[in-house]
C-alpha cells in the first residue's frame, strides 16, 4: 500500500470516478464521503481550511481516501467535519486497519499531535482502527443517535405508510393546510437549480432561525455557497434532491436531502414562517417517507444528525456517530478528556451552564475590545458600567412632531418589515454582531406581531435602517423603566430605529423618520419619538428630521433607590393623564 498527499484536488474525472467506486465498497456508501462532497467543501472553505488529503493505491488501483484538513500545522481534522451527518477513512473493510495506520504514522511524522474526528460512525470499521492504534491515544465519546426510518419489505411498507398517515398530528394539518388548497411534495433532482428555488429555500431556512430566536448557519455566505456548490455537483449525478412542499402554488416547506444508495437525507428542512401553525414541517416529512416507501429502490430515510422529539415519531432504529480526539502524547489526551466532563457537568446543571455561557461571552466580548481598542479604553468602560451600577443618573428626551408641519419625503420608500426582508438584511450583515442582535429583537415582535416594523431599502433592496411604531399609551421607554399614558387614542411612538453601524453618519435615520411621519400624519397621528440623551448622533437625526423636543425623563438612582421626574421645555404642558407623580416615583 503506498500513501501519498495532495492540498489541491485534481478537476480531471479519473480521481473522481475512482473515488466515488471505492465509497461503493465500503461497509456503509454515503452521500457525505463521496467526492461530490469533499470537493464542495474544499472550494468553498479554501481561505479557511487547507485540505489534507491521503490516498493510497496497490499498483495503479486506488484503495483508500482520507479526506482531511489542517486547520493548524499540528492539528487534522476531517474535511468535511463540520458539514457532512457522517465522516470516515474510506476504503475497503478488510483494507481498513492497514491504511488506518499508516495514515496515523505519517502524520505523527509530519509533526500532528491532535486529530479531531466529528461524526464517525460507531459501526464503522475505523472505530477498532484506531482504538487498536499505538501511535496515538484514542479518546472516543458518543456525538449523535441518528434516527433512521427503515423501510424493510413491501409489506412493511405498507404498514409504515398506513401508520404515519393516521397520525392524529399529520390529519389535524393536513386538513388545515388543505382548506388552503392542494397539498404536494415535488423532487427537484436538478432541473430547477437555475430558477432561483435554492434562493428561496435559502431565505426561508434564515427567516425560520430568527422566528425562533436564533440566527441559522446560511446567514453565512460560505455556508451559502457550499451549499450551491454541492447541490450543483451531486445534481450533476442524481444524488441531489430538494423535497418541496406545497399548497397551491405556494412552498410552505423544503428539505434540503440527497437520495444516494437507497438512503433519503432529511438534511436541512425549514418552514415557511406564516404557515408554521399548521405544522408543514410534519407533513413534508410525513409525505417523504410515503414517497420513499413507495420507490423500491429506497432502503432508509435518514433524520439525520439532532436529537429533535418529532423524530421519534417517525424513527424505528438509529445510528451511533462518535466524537473521537487522537492525540499523540498523554498530556493533550487527559485535556481532551478532561474538558469533556467539565462541560458535560456543567451542561447537567442549566443554571451553572447559563452563568458559562454569559462568563464566556463576556470574555470573548472582552478580548475584542482589548484587540479593537486597547487596555485603557476597555477598563474605563468597565469601570463607567460599576459606577453607573452604584450610582446614575439616565436622561431621555421626549419629541413631538409639530401640528400642521408636513414632512419632507426624499429619497427611497420606507416599505413594511416582513421576513424576506429580515432575512436578506441578516444574511448581508452576518458579520455584524450588534446588527444581527438587533434583527433577532425585531424577529420576536414581529412574530408575535407586536407593533409595526419599517424599512428603508438600500439600492440593492436590502434594508439600511429599521423603524418601529408602537402606541403611546403603554409605551415602556425601557431604558427607564417608565410606563408612558396618553391623553389622545391617536398618539403614536417610534422607537428602537437601527442602522447598521457600516451605515451610519449618511442621514439614512433622518430620511426614514421623515418618510415615517408622512405615513403616520396620513393616519392622523400625534407622532413622538425619544433618544437618550447620551446617544447624541440619534438625537441630531430626530432634530434633523424637524421633531421638537417636549419635556425629559430623568432617573437618579443610587443603589436600590430610583426616582423618576420629568421636565418640559418650549413651554410644553405635560397633563395628568400623561404621567403622574405615582408613576414618575420608581
Amino acid at each position: 500500500m503506498r500513501l501519498s498527499w495532495i492540498s489541491e484536488l485534481p478537476e480531471d474525472g479519473k480521481l473522481r470516478a475512482q473515488w466515488d467506486d471505492l465509497v461503493l465498497e465500503s461497509e456503509h456508501p454515503e452521500v457525505f464521503l463521496t467526492w461530490e462532497w469533499a470537493t464542495a467543501v474544499a472550494r468553498t472553505y479554501k481561505s479557511s481550511l487547507q485540505p489534507w488529503i491521503g490516498t493510497a493505491h496497490e499498483g495503479e488501483e486506488l484503495v483508500g481516501i482520507a479526506a482531511l484538513a489542517k486547520p493548524s500545522p499540528t492539528t487534522a481534522v476531517f474535511l468535511a467535519g463540520s458539514t457532512a451527518d457522517y465522516c470516515d477513512f474510506i476504503s475497503r473493510t478488510e483494507k481498513r486497519d492497514e491504511f488506518v495506520r499508516q495514515v496515523l504514522s505519517n502524520l505523527k511524522e509530519s509533526g500532528i499531535r491532535t486529530i479531531v474526528l466529528p461524526n464517525l460512525p460507531a459501526d464503522s470499521a475505523t472505530v477498532a482502527a484506531l482504538r487498536g492504534n499505538r501511535d496515538f491515544r484514542s479518546f472516543l465519546r458518543v456525538g449523535y443517535q441518528c434516527a433512521l426510518v427503515k423501510l424493510g419489505s413491501e409489506e412493511e411498507r405498507r404498514f409504515l405508510i398506513k401508520q404515519v398517515l393516521k397520525k392524529s398530528m399529520f390529519r389535524r394539518a393536513m386538513h388545515s393546510l388543505e382548506q388552503l388548497g392542494p397539498v404536494s411534495l415535488r423532487h427537484e433532482r436538478g432541473e430547477r437549480l437555475q430558477e432561483g428555488i435554492l434562493d428561496t429555500f435559502v431565505s426561508t431556512h434564515v427567516a425560520r432561525f430568527l422566528a425562533t430566536g436564533r440566527v441559522g448557519n446560511l446567514v453565512m455566505k460560505d455556508r451559502r455557497q457550499f451549499l450551491f456548490e454541492l447541490a450543483r455537483l451531486l445534481a450533476e449525478r442524481r444524488w441531489f434532491d430538494l423535497m418541496t412542499l406545497s399548497v397551491g402554488d405556494r412552498e410552505v416547506g423544503f428539505n434540503y436531502g440527497f437520495r444516494y444508495e437507497g438512503s433519503w437525507s432529511w438534511y436541512q428542512p425549514t418552514i415557511v414562517n406564516e404557515f408554521a401553525d399548521s405544522s408543514p414541517g410534519f407533513c413534508l416529512l410525513t409525505k417523504i417517507v410515503e414517497d420513499a416507501c413507495k420507490d423500491p429502490e429506497a432502503k432508509v430515510v435518514d433524520l439525520g444528525l439532532g436529537t429533535e422529539g418529532y423524530k421519534e415519531r417517525f424513527a424505528n432504529a438509529q445510528r451511533t456517530t462518535l466524537h473521537v480526539t487522537l492525540s499523540s502524547n498523554a498530556i493533550d489526551h487527559w485535556r481532551a478528556r478532561g474538558r469533556y466532563h467539565v462541560a458535560t457537568a456543567i451542561r447537567r446543571r442549566p443554571g451553572l451552564e447559563a452563568l458559562a455561557r454569559q462568563a464566556q461571552r463576556g470574555i470573548s466580548r472582552g478580548r475584542k475590545s482589548v484587540r479593537g481598542n486597547g487596555w485603557f479604553p476597555t477598563l474605563a468602560s468597565a469601570a463607567a458600567r460599576v459606577r453607573g451600577f452604584v450610582a446614575g443618573r439616565d436622561e431621555v428626551f421626549l419629541y413631538q412632531w409639530p401640528d400642521g408641519t408636513r414632512s419632507s419625503v426624499t429619497g427611497r420608500e420606507l416599505v413594511s418589515l416582513s421576513w424576506e426582508n429580515l432575512a436578506a438584511a441578516a444574511m448581508k450583515y452576518s458579520e455584524d454582531r450588534e446588527t444581527l442582535e438587533y434583527l433577532l429583537r425585531s424577529a420576536d415582535r414581529f412574530h408575535i406581531q407586536q407593533h409595526r416594523g419599517y424599512v428603508l431599502p438600500g439600492e440593492d433592496g436590502i434594508a439600511e435602517h429599521f423603524a418601529w411604531v408602537a402606541p403611546y399609551e403603554g409605551f415602556v421607554v425601557a431604558e427607564l423603566g417608565q410606563t408612558l399614558r396618553a391623553n389622545s387614542p391617536d398618539k403614536v411612538m417610534i422607537f428602537d430605529c437601527w442602522t447598521p453601524p457600516a451605515l451610519r453618519g449618511r442621514g439614512l435615520c433622518s430620511q426614514a423618520i421623515q418618510q415615517l411621519v408622512s405615513c403616520l400624519i396620513g393616519e392622523s397621528k400625534d407622532v413622538w419619538i425619544f433618544g437618550q440623551v447620551t446617544d447624541s448622533a440619534l438625537l441630531g437625526e430626530i432634530e434633523r428630521a424637524g421633531f421638537r423636543r417636549r419635556f425629559s425623563l430623568v432617573r437618579r438612582k443610587i443603589l436600590l433607590w430610583k426616582r423618576t421626574q420629568q421636565q418640559s421645555y418650549e413651554g410644553y404642558t405635560l397633563s395628568n393623564s400623561e404621567t403622574s407623580p405615582k408613576e414618575a416615583v420608581r
